[in-house]
């Protein structure tokens, strides 16, 4: 039996499927972004651009993040979701919402190496780009995926713990803004599997709906790390 579509099935099915191309090209720039250097804007191409295309400071930022980011050619092809997806997400980050919050407020450590972790601190330089959140997904727009994305017009220093350079933990706004909230709902007994760098298990033991916080970690080194 042949089956006949409406227009509007096949629009909607087409916008479906150049959507998921998107999402899919998206995606894989996400992970080239995360484990690689994320684009670094120099503040002195931002003020040309912003000047010579008489730009907000946030679309000039988009249009060179954009020109340094998005490679992949199914991105480029589609310019109206770039706009919808990635615009509405790109902000300019304010660096005392992070360093008032209570961790970076009481630990601070001097670097150290155990075996083979080592503990110290990394810098966002001005102007780079910086994951700030899980992918969204927006069902008004044919499931169009986007990710929060911001900068820090200062230099930006946080805690992380590496071995063999390979980081394993880090005290992010990408790692404070997911956390929160499930640091939210915790209340109790909480167990939790992996230390890292401590960071969930002492916000939840600042929490006085929390009565205890059961860390499991099997590597006695980073456990000494922390305890130090």
């Amino acid at each position: 039996m042949k089956i006949e579509q409406s227009i509007f099935l096949k629009e909607k099915i087409t916008l479906l499927s150049k959507t998921q191309s998107f999402n899919i090209a998206m995606a894989n720039q996400m992970i080239a972004f995360v484990l690689s250097n994320p684009p670094l804007i120099k503040k002195t191409n931002l003020v040309n651009t912003i000047q010579k295309d008489s730009l907000s400071e946030i679309d000039a930022y988009q249009s060179l993040l954009l020109t340094q980011w998005l490679k992949d050619p199914v991105l480029k092809k589609y310019p109206d979701l770039i706009s919808l997806s990635v615009k509405p997400f790109l902000n300019t980050l304010d660096r005392t919402q992070y360093i008032s919050n209570p961790f970076y407020q009481l630990i601070k450590p001097k670097p150290v190496t155990k075996g083979k972790w080592q503990l110290g601190y990394e810098t966002y330089s001005p102007f780079q780009a910086v994951l700030t959140g899980d992918v969204v997904t927006n069902s008004n727009n044919h499931y169009l995926d986007s990710t929060p994305v911001g900068y820090f017009t200062d230099p930006f220093y946080y805690l992380v713990i590496t071995q063999q350079d390979v980081t394993w933990m880090s005290v992010t706004p990408f790692e404070i803004n997911t956390m929160a909230p499930i640091l939210e709902k915790v209340k109790g007994k909480i167990i939790t599997l992996g230390l890292g760098l401590g960071y969930f298990a002492s916000m939840a033991a600042l929490k006085l709906e929390v009565n205890e916080v059961l860390v499991i970690e099997k590597d006695q080194q980073v456990i000494d790390i922390f305890l130090k």
